[in-house]
């Protein structure tokens, strides 16, 4: 079984869905934002999204831009606030602590100076 979004309106329509499930102050299920599976469909969204034919305005630079976090994007603090309220964020080693805030913070492009940067903070709160 299997779904094919090919049009560029449906696909900004899930990456918008998206972003207001893993993203929203007040979640129903915690559980979404930090799904790695999630992630991998949700980076993979973007990726199809910018190798689509864009409307204009959506051009891959203003793609590149978008994807860049860092802590003064609101969503960089709401991931934050759900890696410390997790229950088991405290137990994680810092390996698991990575690929955590690699999950929370998809679909933006996250390298290891960025996951550091995260993990630093949240063990900081």
């Amino acid at each position: 079984m299997g779904i094919t979004l090919s049009d560029v309106d449906d696909l900004l329509a899930l990456h918008k869905a998206l972003m207001e499930a893993r993203y929203c102050t007040t979640p129903y299920d915690s559980y979404i934002s930090a799904s790695p599976r999630l992630a991998v469909i949700h980076r993979s969204l973007v990726t199809a999204i910018r190798s689509a034919n864009m409307p204009a305005g959506l051009s891959p630079d203003s793609w590149h831009k978008w994807l860049a976090i860092d802590e003064d994007r609101r969503e960089w603090g709401i991931a934050l606030q759900r890696a410390v309220s997790s229950s088991g964020w405290k137990r994680l080693d810092y390996s698991e602590k990575c690929h955590r805030a690699s999950s929370l913070l998809a679909p933006f492009d996250v390298d290891e100076a960025v996951l550091d940067k995260f993990v630093r903070s949240a063990d900081g709160i």
